[in-house]
């Protein structure tokens, strides 16, 4: 999704309204997001993080994104 970065950024295009219940129903979700922002985990009660990896730039070889695995609490 070269160029998508934007859209995904300052919309509300792709976006859950309720994680909690989504990670309820879906067993688990993955949140990607850019490694200054806050964990969805904060924002939302009920959720757990199980795992995460970062997104690492193949170039510079800074950690630009961290992609974390989230179940119901």
């Amino acid at each position: 999704m070269a160029g998508a970065r934007p859209l995904f950024e300052h919309s509300s295009v792709g976006q859950a309204g309720d994680l909690v219940q989504l990670a309820r129903d879906r067993g688990s979700i993955w949140a990607v997001t850019a490694l200054q922002k806050d964990d969805p985990a904060e924002e939302h009660d009920g959720l757990a993080r199980l795992a995460e990896f970062t997104v690492t730039d193949p170039i510079t070889g800074r950690d630009l994104y961290l992609a974390a695995e989230y179940a119901a609490a």
